[in-house]
């Protein structure tokens, strides 16, 4: 049993802030086929989010046979959604490098498991047992959909969300998943998210109506105590080598754009190669002057010299000074700052090197 209670959504932005969801109270059984009906922006499809704990929520809370959301870490939320909750979405968000049984087994594997006759089984449930080693790119809108669905029910899961699942459908394809879920209802709770009374109405135990965040119909509310209990968390777990063969397998298929990912790379590099050369160079001054010359570099030595010997910066400035007067070429300005900054410069200390190495 699931409890919406007093739930409440907003989002903000610079300009304005919408009330998804006002203080949303609603009860759903175990069972049944559900249709939430409303306007775009009604607040149907944030509805179907929070059950799925996909989104958070502002105030109110959301309870799961006596389990409040609000008290699960992120991870348990996540493993809520792997152990309990199925997704059937508008556009099948199916892996498109991956052919049906391996899309469908991929879920499976999230929840540590590993069973080609379930598998099997599923796709002869949903009749696409013919279709299991086709890409999805080969498959009707219908059979896409159906693929979706077995991909949620290889889960076992208590709950099934469907948002528009006959949206992109042509309307016998639609006629007929909308029988399909009806028999899934039996077992376990399905919700639909819909524009489509027509179907509601035929198909459905219970309609709820949404109309600016809040409820504004529920043909048949449900008022049963709510039960406690203890909710069985799978932590979803993908192999690591799995993974890798995932990505590696995804780039190949797609050989253009793993190119272009490459190259796009090592242009990086490059760049970031060249700005530190250029940041390295920019850090090789002396004052405001490049160190390029014999006179200059003499100016390095003595600074250095006349540290070393223990001089004070200002009788350091003071020898520099008498020495600009002789020769007017030479470093100009020199200030306490910028003879530190000669000393601690790279630039001074190479050339200082160079010097004593006969190379100036």
């Amino acid at each position: 049993m699931i409890r919406v209670l007093n739930l409440t959504k907003t989002y903000k932005s610079k300009k304005q802030t919408t009330t998804a969801l006002n203080n949303v109270n609603l009860t759903f059984g175990d069972s049944g086929m559900v249709f939430v009906l409303g306007k775009s922006g009604c607040g149907k499809t944030t509805l179907l989010n929070m059950l799925g704990a996909i989104d958070g929520f502002d105030d109110g809370e959301i309870v799961v046979d006596g389990q409040k959301l609000s008290e699960m870490t992120e991870k348990e939320r996540c493993a809520f959604r792997n152990s309990y909750v199925g997704f059937v979405f508008q556009e099948y968000n199916l892996i498109d490098d991956y052919n049906i049984e391996e899309n469908v087994a991929i879920a499976q594997e999230l929840q540590r498991k590993q069973s080609s006759e379930e598998v099997s089984g599923i796709l002869k449930q949903l009749d696409i047992s013919d279709l299991g080693k086709r890409q999805t790119s080969e498959l009707s809108g219908g059979q896409r959909q159906r693929a979706a669905i077995a991909r949620a029910l290889v889960k076992n899961p208590r709950i099934i969300l469907a948002d528009e699942p006959t949206g992109a459908l042509d309307s016998e394809s639609g006629e007929n998943l909308m029988r399909l879920l009806k028999e899934i209802s039996k077992e376990r709770l399905v919700v639909i998210v819909s524009h489509d009374r027509d179907f509601a109405e035929r198909f459905g135990d219970r309609i709820i109506e949404l109309k600016d965040g809040k409820v504004i119909g529920d043909n048949a509310p449900i008022t049963e105590k709510e039960r406690d209990g203890t909710l069985a968390l799978t932590f979803a777990k993908l192999k690591t080598s799995r993974a890798i063969g995932m990505g590696v397998r995804t780039a190949f298929n797609k050989p253009i754009r793993f190119a272009t990912a490459v190259l796009l790379l090592a242009i990086t590099v490059c760049l970031l190669g060249i700005s530190s050369m250029v940041a390295l160079f920019d850090r090789d001054r002396v004052g405001d002057t490049y160190v390029i010359n014999e006179e200059q570099a003499e100016t390095v030595r003595m600074i250095f010299n006349m540290y070393e010997s223990g001089y004070g910066l200002q009788m350091i400035r003071d020898e520099l000074i008498k020495r600009e007067r002789k020769n007017s070429s030479g470093l100009v300005k020199w200030d306490n700052t910028r003879i530190l900054r000669c000393l601690h410069n790279s630039a001074c200390r190479i050339i200082l090197k160079r010097m004593k190495n006969g190379q100036f």
